[in-house]
């Protein structure tokens, strides 16, 4: 157990290919260190042999709803997938409960405000702290394969874990 006020482990989960395409783009985790010196999205283009990580400006973003920031990155990046800041994140000193909204498949193509959110901990705010407004995933995702952990051979250590 930890004292009251101590750092500890956080974690949360959300639907949606996020992970998906953060795995096909040969990224299993990531660490952000440091702050931006303004408002910025991180892109990362690419596969599992070849990636690009680029940061670029966010402050036309800044004010909008999460519905409108996934849509707009839904406009400007093909069959990528993302994760925003709304406007709780933006804010993150003034609050302690920010959460991370993530767009799922089927509302990227009805466009309907329906996103996920990764929200226990205030994940949200840490984002925010780092002036980082969104994570844009592009990648080409593989059809038809069958990772490790779901073939045959693999499933009884998989139940045993």
């Amino acid at each position: 157990p930890t004292k009251w006020g101590m750092p500890s482990a956080m974690w949360s989960a959300v639907a949606g290919k996020l992970g998906t395409k953060l795995v096909c783009s040969g990224v299993d985790e990531m660490i952000f260190t440091g702050r931006c010196d303004n408002w910025s999205y991180l892109v990362i283009e690419g596969d599992t042999d070849s990636r690009t990580f680029t940061l670029k400006d966010a402050s036309d973003l800044l004010g909008k709803t999460t519905h409108e920031k996934i849509m707009w990155f839904a406009d400007n990046y093909e069959d990528a997938h993302f994760a925003v800041l709304g406007p709780a994140g933006e804010n993150w000193q003034g609050n302690r409960f920010a959460s991370i909204a993530c767009s799922p498949e089927n509302p990227l193509k009805t466009r309907q405000p329906k996103p996920r959110s990764a929200g226990r901990g205030g994940l949200g705010n840490l984002m925010g702290s780092q002036n980082l407004l969104a994570l844009a995933t592009q990648s080409p995702e593989p059809r038809g394969t069958v990772t490790p952990a779901a073939q045959p051979a693999h499933l009884e250590n998989a139940r045993r874990a």
